[in-house]
């Protein structure tokens, strides 16, 4: 069975005048709506508490997607990036101070909750705070956030990749892929390509 988070939102300090705070902050008190933040956007969405269950419950369930565990891997990922970690101090790779700022200690499993993207579609989003892997992915994404943007393969916006890819050949031995780092590190730092 998938238990879907409700998340409350803190209202956002942005654009809104006073009547609009106050108006927001009445309706967050109904139990029958949700007030949920937009997906890369500073606007907010007022949406039945009903449909966005409907629409999260539709998207949790797609198999394609995701597929129910037998058991809560939360602690086996922390004691397998654990022994990662003491074997890189043990290599003089790290030192005390951050083998223990990246050993995760305590973590929980990500949650999962939903942003709008428009009136009537919620997309699925990740809470991976105090997930096993986000120590080391903060730590990774710092290491490589500076690098970014520098080399050829980095693509600015989508503009900028219409224009490269239509001089672009891909051979069917090749895969094109792209990722946002810091989501990419945080879900998926131990990754296999299955062909």
């Amino acid at each position: 069975m998938v238990n879907i988070i409700i998340v409350t939102f803190e209202l956002r300090e942005c654009y809104l005048c006073y009547k609009e705070k106050v108006a927001l902050s009445e309706l967050k008190g109904h139990d029958s709506i949700i007030i949920l933040h937009t997906d890369k956007s500073r606007s907010t969405v007022v949406m039945n508490k009903e449909q966005y269950i409907e629409n999260m419950s539709n998207l949790i369930i797609d198999d394609k997607t995701y597929r129910p565990l037998n058991r809560d891997p939360t602690t086996s990922l922390e004691n397998k990036i654990g022994k990662v970690i003491k074997d890189l101090k043990e290599q003089d790779k790290l030192n005390k101070y951050q083998a223990m700022q990246l050993t995760p200690r305590n973590s929980l499993s990500p949650k999962s909750y939903g942003l709008s993207k428009g009136r009537y579609t919620t997309q699925t989003h990740w809470k991976l705070h105090n997930s096993p892997s986000y120590n080391l992915a903060t730590h990774l994404a710092d290491i490589l956030t500076p690098l970014s943007g520098k080399g050829m393969s980095y693509i600015k916006n989508s503009q900028q990749f219409a224009k490269r890819a239509k001089k672009i050949s891909i051979e069917t031995s090749e895969i094109l892929v792209s990722f946002e780092l810091f989501h990419f590190l945080s879900m998926f730092l131990l990754m296999t390509l299955a062909r």
